[in-house]
């Protein structure tokens, strides 16, 4: 998230480290209730605070300075915002969801090697993250052993499991079981469908 705010790596680090500091020396992660809400928003919208305030105190400092400011007139600024740049709030939710996504793929490669389907799980993993090109199936099945149609079947099954490991991944963060659907529709939304 704040890679994509500030839009300087270094910066990021710097801001990251000062949050943290504050919000882990300060007694400020007390305030979080599940009662308002998830922890993952209660943590961005601490983020979204603290950088505005850090701004607030930033510009103080620069209003001092005895430059007087010039008026941009709104018709003479061109739109110059990067309408394919991902918000910094759609970031944050992108990369929850890579890790979930992660994370529930090396789960399901333990389910896979512990039931002796390890190469089974290498070849499909490009089909279930949507990296494998078009007419990949056949070289991946002839390396398992299969038929096209056997290895489209397996697929179909390790999207499932799959499904399954996100489940159990997103209901370990949550208190209400209820949630893990929206949380799931989220996911999905932030991976891009």
């Amino acid at each position: 998230y704040l890679r994509h705010v500030l839009r300087d790596s270094d910066a990021a680090r710097d801001m990251s480290h000062a949050f943290f500091t504050m919000i882990l020396g300060g007694g400020h992660i007390g305030s979080a209730d599940r009662e308002r809400g998830r922890f993952r928003s209660y943590l961005l919208g601490a983020v979204k605070h603290f950088v505005s305030r850090q701004r607030e105190i930033h510009l103080s400092l620069k209003r001092g300075s005895g430059l007087q400011p010039v008026s941009l007139d709104e018709v003479g600024v061109p739109d110059i915002r990067d309408h394919q740049v991902m918000s910094p709030d759609a970031a944050f939710d992108r990369q929850w969801a890579l890790t979930v996504l992660e994370r529930s793929l090396r789960a399901l490669r333990a389910e896979c090697q512990s039931s002796g389907k390890e190469r089974l799980f290498d070849q499909a993993r490009p089909f279930l993250t949507g990296d494998a090109a078009h007419g990949d199936q056949g070289a991946a099945a002839v390396v398992c052993g299969m038929n096209v149609e056997a290895f489209r079947v397996a697929v179909h099954r390790l999207k499932r499991q799959l499904r399954q490991c996100m489940k159990a991944e997103i209901a370990g963060t949550l208190e209400d079981d209820g949630a893990v659907i929206d949380e799931m529709q989220i996911l999905f939304e932030a991976l891009g469908g």
